[in-house]
Protein backbone atom coordinates (compact mmCIF):
# COMPACT_ATOMS: atom_id res chain seq x y z
CA UNK A 1 0.00 0.00 0.00
CA UNK A 2 1.08 3.25 -1.01
CA UNK A 3 2.62 5.68 1.89
CA UNK A 4 0.56 8.48 0.50
CA UNK A 5 -2.34 5.99 0.95
CA UNK A 6 -1.49 4.92 4.44
CA UNK A 7 -0.60 7.74 5.79
CA UNK A 8 -4.34 9.68 4.84
CA UNK A 9 -5.93 6.34 6.51
CA UNK A 10 -4.17 6.80 9.79
CA UNK A 11 -4.72 11.11 9.50
CA UNK A 12 -8.64 10.02 9.23
CA UNK A 13 -9.20 7.04 11.30
CA UNK A 14 -8.11 6.94 15.03
CA UNK A 15 -8.94 3.31 15.04
CA UNK A 16 -6.72 2.70 11.99
CA UNK A 17 -4.14 0.56 14.12
CA UNK A 18 -6.84 -1.59 14.95
CA UNK A 19 -7.10 -2.48 11.34
CA UNK A 20 -11.00 -0.88 11.50
CA UNK A 21 -11.47 1.75 8.54
CA UNK A 22 -14.01 4.01 10.21
CA UNK A 23 -13.59 6.67 6.87
CA UNK A 24 -12.80 6.86 3.65
CA UNK A 25 -11.92 10.08 2.40
CA UNK A 26 -11.37 11.17 -1.19
CA UNK A 27 -8.47 14.49 -1.41
CA UNK A 28 -7.23 15.99 -4.13
CA UNK A 29 -3.19 15.88 -3.25
CA UNK A 30 -0.02 17.61 -5.25
CA UNK A 31 3.08 15.19 -6.21
CA UNK A 32 6.11 14.86 -8.20
CA UNK A 33 5.19 12.47 -10.62
CA UNK A 34 7.70 9.66 -11.88
CA UNK A 35 6.83 6.97 -15.21
CA UNK A 36 9.61 4.15 -15.09
CA UNK A 37 9.56 2.38 -17.96
CA UNK A 38 11.59 -0.63 -19.24
CA UNK A 39 11.66 -0.16 -23.00
CA UNK A 40 12.39 -3.13 -25.12
CA UNK A 41 10.01 -5.42 -22.42
CA UNK A 42 8.15 -7.07 -25.11
CA UNK A 43 10.99 -7.75 -27.21
CA UNK A 44 12.93 -9.66 -24.43
CA UNK A 45 9.52 -11.34 -23.01
CA UNK A 46 8.61 -12.70 -26.52
CA UNK A 47 12.46 -14.32 -26.69
CA UNK A 48 12.48 -15.52 -23.22
CA UNK A 49 8.49 -16.94 -23.61
CA UNK A 50 9.83 -18.95 -26.93
CA UNK A 51 12.12 -21.25 -24.41
CA UNK A 52 8.94 -22.53 -22.65
CA UNK A 53 9.68 -22.76 -18.26
CA UNK A 54 12.95 -22.29 -18.50
CA UNK A 55 12.60 -18.73 -20.32
CA UNK A 56 9.56 -17.49 -18.33
CA UNK A 57 11.64 -18.81 -15.08
CA UNK A 58 14.81 -16.80 -16.51
CA UNK A 59 12.31 -13.57 -17.51
CA UNK A 60 10.84 -13.45 -14.00
CA UNK A 61 14.11 -13.65 -12.78
CA UNK A 62 15.77 -11.21 -14.99
CA UNK A 63 12.61 -8.77 -14.08
CA UNK A 64 12.42 -8.95 -10.52
CA UNK A 65 16.09 -8.12 -10.46
CA UNK A 66 15.36 -4.94 -12.74
CA UNK A 67 12.18 -4.00 -10.12
CA UNK A 68 14.77 -4.78 -7.47
CA UNK A 69 17.37 -2.01 -8.67
CA UNK A 70 14.13 0.65 -9.55
CA UNK A 71 12.70 0.28 -5.80
CA UNK A 72 15.98 0.88 -4.33
CA UNK A 73 16.68 3.90 -5.70
CA UNK A 74 13.06 5.23 -5.29
CA UNK A 75 12.97 4.48 -1.57
CA UNK A 76 17.00 5.89 -1.39
CA UNK A 77 15.62 9.68 -2.96
CA UNK A 78 12.56 9.62 -1.00
CA UNK A 79 9.70 8.11 -3.61
CA UNK A 80 6.37 6.12 -2.59
CA UNK A 81 5.77 3.57 -5.79
CA UNK A 82 1.87 3.77 -5.75
CA UNK A 83 1.57 0.90 -8.93
CA UNK A 84 3.28 -1.45 -10.84
CA UNK A 85 2.22 -1.27 -14.33
CA UNK A 86 3.40 -4.28 -16.75
CA UNK A 87 6.86 -3.09 -16.52
CA UNK A 88 6.51 0.21 -15.54
CA UNK A 89 6.73 1.40 -12.02
CA UNK A 90 4.47 4.97 -11.21
CA UNK A 91 6.19 6.58 -8.55
CA UNK A 92 5.27 10.10 -6.69
CA UNK A 93 6.54 12.23 -4.41
CA UNK A 94 3.57 14.06 -2.38
CA UNK A 95 4.20 17.64 -1.61
CA UNK A 96 2.75 21.05 -1.45
CA UNK A 97 3.27 24.42 -3.07
CA UNK A 98 6.36 24.69 -0.54
CA UNK A 99 8.05 21.23 -1.12
CA UNK A 100 7.08 21.25 -4.78
CA UNK A 101 10.47 22.38 -5.98
CA UNK A 102 12.71 19.87 -3.96
CA UNK A 103 10.27 17.28 -5.09
CA UNK A 104 10.87 18.01 -8.61
CA UNK A 105 14.91 17.64 -7.78
CA UNK A 106 14.21 14.63 -6.23
CA UNK A 107 12.44 13.20 -8.87
CA UNK A 108 14.62 13.84 -11.79
CA UNK A 109 17.75 13.06 -10.15
CA UNK A 110 16.65 9.49 -9.17
CA UNK A 111 15.39 9.19 -12.65
CA UNK A 112 18.80 10.49 -14.00
CA UNK A 113 20.50 8.07 -11.67
CA UNK A 114 18.24 4.86 -12.72
CA UNK A 115 19.48 6.20 -16.12
CA UNK A 116 23.38 6.70 -15.80
CA UNK A 117 24.07 3.73 -13.50
CA UNK A 118 21.58 1.07 -15.10
CA UNK A 119 20.33 2.49 -18.79
CA UNK A 120 20.95 -0.50 -20.16
CA UNK A 121 21.03 -3.46 -18.65
CA UNK A 122 22.54 -6.40 -20.29
CA UNK A 123 20.54 -9.75 -20.23
CA UNK A 124 21.37 -13.48 -21.59
CA UNK A 125 18.64 -14.86 -23.25
CA UNK A 126 19.79 -19.27 -22.97
CA UNK A 127 19.66 -19.96 -26.74
CA UNK A 128 21.39 -16.53 -27.96
CA UNK A 129 23.94 -14.11 -27.74
CA UNK A 130 23.32 -11.43 -24.81
CA UNK A 131 20.60 -9.08 -25.06
CA UNK A 132 20.93 -5.14 -24.45
CA UNK A 133 17.60 -2.97 -23.72
CA UNK A 134 17.25 0.18 -21.91
CA UNK A 135 15.36 0.78 -18.41
CA UNK A 136 14.54 4.28 -19.14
Amino acid sequence: VPRAVVNNVFAHNSNAEEGMLQEAKAELKQAVVLLVDISGFTRLSDRFQGLGQEGIDSLTSTINKMFSTIITHVEDWGGDIVKFAGDAVIVIWECTEATMQENVVKGTNCALELEREHGIFKVHVPDANTLEFADQ
